[in-house]
């Protein structure tokens, strides 16, 4: 499992990975250090700050629009 593996390597000092389907988890995984400096636990509810999680979705929506002959220029200007 590569989540194990690079946080027991230390490449990862901690984190969390979740997968739903049909509103349900089957994967909920954390493991590591929440704080690594004063050796906190990271834990099933520990909370984390997300950044840029939307650029690869919006990227592919985007492309999806485009082959499919959505007007791009169109759209913006009714927006």
């Amino acid at each position: 499992m590569c989540f194990r593996r690079n946080v027991e390597s230390g490449k990862e000092q901690g984190g969390a990975f979740a997968v739903y389907y049909k509103g349900k988890p089957v994967i909920d995984i954390w493991g590591g250090y929440a704080d690594a400096a004063s050796y906190r636990p990271w834990q099933k509810d520990t909370t984390s700050l997300v950044y840029s999680c939307t650029k690869g979705v919006a990227a592919i929506v985007i492309a999806k629009m485009v082959e499919e002959y959505v007007s791009i220029h169109r759209m913006v200007f009714v927006l």
